[in-house]
């Protein structure tokens, strides 16, 4: 038996300081989860946001933010939320690291059980779509409470053998593209607000091409950049003669840095985004990091792309429930975009 539910609540806007003590101590957190993302990610999204805690007695022990969208008749549950560009959110355990396995697994069950409760009691929605972080192993809580989980995959590169061996590890093309572009006089450096504009424009330039849009504005990530902590979101920027050929915006946190927007195909044919990748990971051993998420491994195109550079494919997952209703909509949807 897991015991009884714990108590859940909904963090007060106030109590912005205590949510993000308590990212600090979740191993699994990622920059996502911080107080100021869940703010941005509520007001550019006009959706309602949900921080929920779960604490046992009076120690926390797991954050799970979620944002509600509510139409006529319907409400919808999401973490993160849509059309954002986010990788990853859901649910968190704190200080959970030095537990043994059993005990692990007893106060995560109690702990999404109680949440998947609270959110059912006080939103009651009727479709509910949930993507994990890479680090969130264990999805089969919500399996047991009646939702349906897939994988998905990402490449995360280890940080850790250090930058002469990790560059070792890397393809002989991967390797030869970053000096090529060295040899060729690029300079990859932290641009600020300003790279990324320019990162931003060249992404959707490239969706634009391909008949797409490209869903954020620059604005949306500036704003990200000054309400964070510096040095949480790290703009590289790739220049050659001078002039803007490439960038790559970072998000990092504990030991974990995140390749988000960027890494487009550059109008110049020399590695660009092998060089940009490259700096992030050599900055992020500096800083004492152990990981690098290279954003997906889903597309074989990309995968094929990214694995030059040692990656380990890891898991994170899809977590989803719908009413029969929401399911034939769903499907309607997904036929139709």
């Amino acid at each position: 038996m897991e015991g009884p539910p714990y108590e859940v609540v909904r963090m007060a806007d106030d109590d912005s300081d205590e949510w993000n003590r308590l990212v600090g101590e979740a191993s699994q957190a990622t920059p996502f989860h911080r107080y100021e993302s869940l703010e941005l990610f509520a007001d550019s999204s006009d959706m309602r946001p949900h921080p929920l805690v779960g604490y046992k007695g009076r120690e926390a022990v797991g954050l799970f933010p979620l944002f509600e969208r509510s139409y006529p008749f319907v409400s919808t549950a999401f973490s993160p939320p849509p059309n954002l560009k986010v990788p990853y959110l859901g649910p968190v355990l704190v200080d959970h690291d030095h537990l043994s396995r059993r005990n692990v697994e007893r106060r995560q069950n109690r702990f999404v059980r109680s949440c998947l409760d609270h959110v059912r009691s006080t939103i009651g929605p009727k479709y509910v779509h949930i993507r994990t972080t890479f680090g969130y192993r264990d999805p089969r809580p919500f399996g047991w409470a009646g939702f349906d989980f897939s994988p998905r995959f990402t490449y995360v590169v280890d940080l850790t053998p250090g930058r002469e061996r990790l560059f070792d590890r890397f393809s002989g093309d991967a390797r030869s593209n970053v000096r090529d572009c060295e040899d060729a006089g690029c300079v990859v450096e932290l641009g600020g607000v300003e790279g990324i504009r320019r990162t931003v424009e060249q992404v959707r330039e490239r969706y634009e091409e391909q008949g797409r849009s490209y869903p954020l504005d620059s604005s949306f990530l500036e704003a990200l950049y000054e309400r964070l902590p510096a040095g949480v979101v790290r703009p590289y920027v790739c220049t050659l003669g001078g002039e803007f050929v490439g960038g790559n915006v970072i998000l990092a946190s504990g030991d974990s840095a995140y390749a988000w927007v960027g890494a487009a195909t550059p109008d110049v044919r020399v590695g660009v985004n092998d060089a940009l990748h490259w700096r992030a990971m050599r900055d992020g051993i500096e800083r004492g990091e152990s990981y690098y998420d290279l954003a997906g491994a889903n597309k074989r195109r990309m995968s094929s792309y990214k694995s030059k550079f040692a990656p380990d494919l890891v898991p994170y997952y899809v977590v989803r429930r719908r009413t029969p209703y929401m399911r034939v909509a769903e499907e309607i949807y997904a036929r139709v975009v």
